[in-house]
């Protein structure tokens, strides 16, 4: 039995090594997904608006960004690189910017994102309460660095990565009872609103069933001072981002269920996509009044069904946001190994394996045949729609309090 302190120490070492692994899988390899778009879009614009006081937003901006990554602006198959954030999301990135190499900067920004990663897994173990057999704990962490989703999220230098920490951040001091830490990272998260915007909504309503006002308060006071934060910079900046809201699907493709039926299935799709994004909805409004008043594994097991769901109410999304799903599959996984003592250890390491070889075995697969955009529109559903069956199948385990279970698997095995 190993002791907890060379647990951490086995955590650390192999997070390490998988980071440093996946860096360089990153700068040899040449996909799409390794380019670091998303970085580049971000250091570029920053970088211009210090030195030069350029607003982030115009399109002299993105067109400089374009022939910076592409050589010439963007063409009809190529990703528009548009800046796309909150204005305060700048600070964050303002140290890298005043790095001038690029090669550098993304090298600096990747490493810190994958010690962000590492993170990610660490508290999505603590929020369950889990802790894996060591072997199945090296698997989570081979899974957590060069699984399809995380390598493309870290290849591209994500900003998502962060988001996502902030909240786990967000739900650990809530398990915690630091209400006042909950609130400030919960507006720190919205440096990409986008992929955290239900989650966020679902902790409020969340919050205001349990009367923790704490929270409530200190998000909106984060909130404002972000907002004021970029007012300073530049007063109109909120009018500015809105634009680019507005015409998102001129500058990014728009992976929704809506969109992607519709483009396979012209007679029908539409129809079927905003069916599928009707059920969603109604699915997640029984559950988040389900989850009301309720104890902290209930409301867990609610969070992860919000973030597989999530992909498909409508919202435009990107597989890159998929770094959240680690935490579904921490706990579906967390779940079998307590549920079934026996073999659940085994049936959470095979799924790792499958899901690690098989998810890069369908893009290799799918590679020479199909476009970028319709690898990405086969890739909102496959790995989600394990994981939202797998939610459901270990729902009534997961939902009751752990003590409780416990008691209830002890009570069997006397039996």
């Amino acid at each position: 039995m190993i002791n907890q302190r060379w647990r951490v120490l086995f955590y650390l070492v192999f997070s390490l090594i998988f980071s440093i692994v996946s860096i360089f899988l990153i700068s040899r390899i040449n996909l799409p997904l390794s380019r670091g778009s998303d970085f580049i879009v971000q250091w570029l614009a920053v970088r211009t608006f210090a030195k030069e006081n350029l607003s982030p937003y115009l399109p002299s901006v993105q067109t400089r960004t374009e022939e910076f990554v592409y050589g010439s602006q963007a063409a009809a198959d190529e990703e528009r690189l548009k800046f796309s954030s909150p204005l305060y999301s700048v600070l964050v990135i303002l140290p890298f910017a005043l790095i001038s190499g690029a090669k550098a900067a993304q090298f600096t920004w990747t490493l810190v994102l994958g010690i962000t990663l590492a993170a990610h897994l660490g508290i999505a173990l603590r929020l369950t309460g889990w802790k894996p057999a060591i072997w199945l704990l090296f698997l989570l962490i081979a899974f957590l660095f060069l699984g399809f989703y995380n390598f493309q999220a870290l290849a591209s230098g994500s900003m998502v990565i962060l988001s996502a920490l902030f909240i786990f951040l967000a739900l650990l001091t809530i398990r915690f009872g630091r209400y006042e830490l909950t609130g400030l990272l919960l507006a720190l998260a919205t440096i990409q609103p986008r992929a955290v915007l239900l989650l966020i909504l679902f902790i409020l309503f969340w919050s205001l069933s349990k009367r923790l006002w704490t929270i409530v308060f200190w998000f909106l006071a984060g909130a404002v001072i972000v907002l004021i934060l970029g007012l300073l910079f530049i007063p109109d900046w909120p009018v500015q981002y809105m634009r680019v809201i507005i015409n998102f699907k001129d500058y990014f493709p728009l992976n929704t269920p809506v969109a992607i039926f519709s483009s396979a299935l012209p007679g029908m799709g539409k129809q079927l996509g905003w069916g599928l994004s009707l059920v969603m909805i109604i699915l997640l409004i029984i559950e988040w009044f389900a989850a009301r008043k309720k104890e902290f594994s209930w409301f867990l097991w609610t969070v992860s069904l919000t973030i597989v769901v999530g992909q498909w109410v409508g919202i435009p999304t990107d597989l890159k946001d998929f770094v959240l799903l680690i935490l579904p599959l921490v706990l579906i996984l967390a779940t079998l190994d307590r549920r079934f003592s026996r073999y659940g250890k085994w049936m959470a390491g095979a799924s790792l394996v499958i899901f690690l070889g098989g998810l890069w075995g369908i893009y290799y697969l799918t590679n020479p045949n199909m476009s970028s955009l319709q690898q990405d529109q086969l890739f909102l559903f496959v790995f989600p729609l394990f994981l939202l069956v797998g939610l459901f199948w270990v729902r009534w385990w997961a939902i009751r309090p752990q003590m409780d279970f416990i008691k209830d698997i002890k009570a069997v095995d006397r039996f």
